[in-house]
């Protein structure tokens, strides 16, 4: 299923064909709560660095 998914991701549209993403398999249940946790870490810091219409909008990003 991985390699199937990584041949449709790689059919997906990107400026002038650059394909600018990267992937990586992460296995580990704990690291990928160690990426979670400093990601939430990260998006709240960066929330914090908007005000009014502009946090709203950064909040509703996915």
């Amino acid at each position: 299923m991985e390699e199937r998914l990584l041949d449709l991701v790689q059919l997906a549209p990107s400026v002038g064909n650059s394909q600018p993403w990267r992937f990586v398999r992460v296995k580990s249940e704990k690291a990928r709560d160690v990426v979670r946790t400093s990601f939430e870490q990260c998006n709240r810091k960066a929330l914090a660095g908007f005000e009014g219409a502009r946090a709203k909008a950064y909040a509703e990003l996915k």
